[in-house]
Formats: structure tokens, sequence, C-alpha cells
């Protein structure tokens, strides 16, 4: 009994009989091997082997490392079945288009083994993942932007010059200018999603503009407003008087109806974006004595009092700075104050005209004459 394992073998034999005549003889034996069933995992780059947990949309390249077949049948367990001869030794690229697990099955087949045919199973894992990455976004300048990413188990934010980084899914920013941000997400599975996001920022306008707050000494001051700011493409500006009217020239002039502390505002639009700047208007009627009488109606009328509106409001009840400067005839003066409250009566002066210049806030002045009588 002999047991070849080469594929032809070569038997030699002699035979003696008992009156001493011998024979030799050759005998040569073919192997018939059995069919066996093989192939390998890898990735598209032959980089990975047993390569079985793979994630969407990554196709797995199938080696097929059979011996001794004359054809074969894959069966990719998604119902796709390929037929190959022996003569195709490619290997055989396949994706999956939906998650599950997937039963490879391949079979090698030869009529003339003895075993005829032999099967060979592998289990792929294929794995679609549910990391959702938020979309580009617009900001105005100084404002800031939800980055947005879910479905992974870890987060990496970052961008290109690395003055930027976060492990935290929805990292708040507030970039300067239009700023592309890289994220790459793992979920459990080790799925790995790369994406951009790009924040655009619109600049704001850099206002420049004047206002001056004019007093009429017998009545309300009025506002005018001069616009001074380069002009852009796109970008629209108007003046917001705060009563209700609205101007989009580059000068106006603006009188105020009723008494009250009015928000002036120029506006400019930029795209979505507003830029805004606002600075309050106290605008009263301006209550300015022409005859005081220190001495000679004590408890009454002994004060230069500048009061505004019907309700006979100070300067401090308006937040508003006054300055007095009070000359004589001459053009001397006799009394100043940068911060006047109403506590000046001249008691000190002869009785006589004087002439007063007052100062509202940073912007209207008023001149008046006064009587001292005595």
């Amino acid at each position: 009994m002999v047991w070849p394992t080469d594929d032809v073998t070569t038997y030699y034999v002699t035979v003696t009989d008992d009156n001493g005549c011998s024979k030799t003889e050759t005998l040569k034996l073919s192997l018939i091997k059995d069919v066996k069933a093989s192939f390998q995992t890898y990735n598209a780059d032959f980089s990975i082997p047993d390569y079985d947990n793979v994630c969407y949309p990554d196709p797995i390249l199938f080696k097929n490392l059979s011996e001794n077949a004359e054809r074969y049948t894959w069966d990719f367990g998604d119902g796709t079945i390929v037929n190959t001869s022996n003569a195709d030794t490619a290997s055989i690229f396949h994706a999956y288009e939906k998650k599950g697990i997937y039963i490879v099955k391949l079979t090698a087949l030869s009529e003339v083994s003895c075993n005829k045919s032999n099967v060979m199973t592998k289990t792929i894992h294929y794995y679609k993942d549910e990391i959702v990455i938020g979309d580009d976004g617009e900001i105005c300048e100084g404002t800031t932007f939800q980055l947005s990413a879910s479905g992974g188990s870890i987060y990496n934010w970052s961008t290109i010059d690395n003055t930027f980084s976060s492990t935290d899914p929805k990292p708040l920013v507030q970039p300067d200018t239009t700023t592309n941000y890289f994220v790459t997400v793992t979920d459990g599975n080790g799925c790995v999603r790369q994406d951009t996001v790009q924040v655009r920022v619109v600049e704001a306008v850099n206002l420049d503009w004047e206002y001056q707050l004019l007093p009429d000494c017998n009545g309300r001051p009025y506002v005018i407003v001069q616009n001074m700011t380069p002009p852009e493409n796109e970008v629209t500006f108007r003046f917001d008087f705060g009563d209700g009217t609205i101007s989009s020239e580059a000068e106006s002039t603006h009188e105020y109806k009723s008494d009250g502390t009015y928000s002036l505002k120029l506006i400019a639009q930029k795209e979505f974006c507003v830029t805004e700047e606002t600075v309050q208007l106290p605008v009263y009627n301006i209550l300015i004595p022409n005859v005081i009488t220190p001495n000679t109606t004590p408890g009454y009328n002994d004060y230069f009092q500048v009061v505004f509106g019907a309700d006979l409001m100070s300067s401090a009840d308006l937040g508003l700075t006054v300055g007095l400067t009070v000359v004589n005839r001459w053009g001397k003066v006799v009394f100043e104050s940068s911060d006047y409250k109403n506590d000046w009566g001249g008691k000190d002066l002869e009785a006589g005209v004087y002439y007063v210049h007052l100062k509202l806030g940073d912007k209207a002045t008023c001149k008046n004459w006064l009587q001292i009588l005595k």
C-alpha cells in the first residue's frame, strides 16, 4: 500500500521466481487531488487583510485562493451570484447597499476531482453609519455660529491653520472672516466620515456719522444728521429718528412734534446683516427765564432756573449736563459753571440786564438775555 503525494509518481518493481528468473517493470501512478475552496478579503488597496468589518460605501475585494478547481460560484449573501472559471483569476470587488450581516460562500468545483466540490464561507459585517454633519452657514461679523455633528462617538474639529480645535459635537464658533471647519466623526463601529463646514462671515459696516442737536430758545431743539460712511455695493443706509420717521438721505434735518427722549439711529443693511449705532436725544421745550428777583421776593424766583417740558424737569432729570456762562453788558464773565444745578441767583450783582450762554450736553448751545431785578 502506497500513499503518493506528487501529482505523478513512478514505481519500479523487479520479480524473481524460484528458478532464479527475474523481470523488471515500471508503474506510473497519477494522483487526483481534491478540490479545495479558499478566499481572503481585503480592502481596496490590499493593505488590510481579513477585511470583514466594513463601513458603507466601501467595497470589499475577494481574492480567490482555491486549489484544483475548474470553475467557481460566488454567493455574496445579498442575492448576488457570480460564476467564474479557472481561467479568470482576477479578484472580485463587491459592495453592499444595505447594512447587515452577510454570509459569503465560495463553491469550488471540478469534475475530475474525487470530491467534485468544496465550499468556504465567511461572515461579513457591513455597517452604515448614521453620522449627520450640519450644513454650511452664514453669520454677521461679531456673532456666533453653532457647528453641528451627530451619530458618532468621537468628534474632531479643526481649521486649516490649527487655531481652532474641538472634540465637542456642537462647538460654538465666532470667526472674524469666512472660515472652513474640518470635522472627522467616528462611530462605535469604527466607521469614519469626514466633511467640511464653511461659515461665511458678512463684514460689518464701519459707520461714520455726525448729529447736531440745535436749540430753539423758544421751543424744542431740532436735529441735523449727516452720514459720512463711504458707500458700498449692496449696502443701504437709513436714519431712524425714533418717532416713526425714517430718512435714507445722507443729510437730513428733523423737527420733533412733541417732548420726549428719542433714540436716534443710523442703520446700515448689508445682505441680511444690520449694523446700527444709537444716541439718546432729550428733546423738550426749554424754558429759560428772562427775569429773576433775588432779595425782592424771598423764596420765589430767587434763582436762574433752566427747566424742560411741561413737567418742568431739571437737566439732571434728563441726564443732561448744562453749562452756564453769564456776562455783563461789557462782556465780562460774572458767573460760569460747566455743570449748572439751577443754584445761581446773582445776589452779589447789581440789578440790570445780563447775557447768558447755555450749553446743553455736548451739542446744543443757546443764548438769551436776563434781567436781574432788585
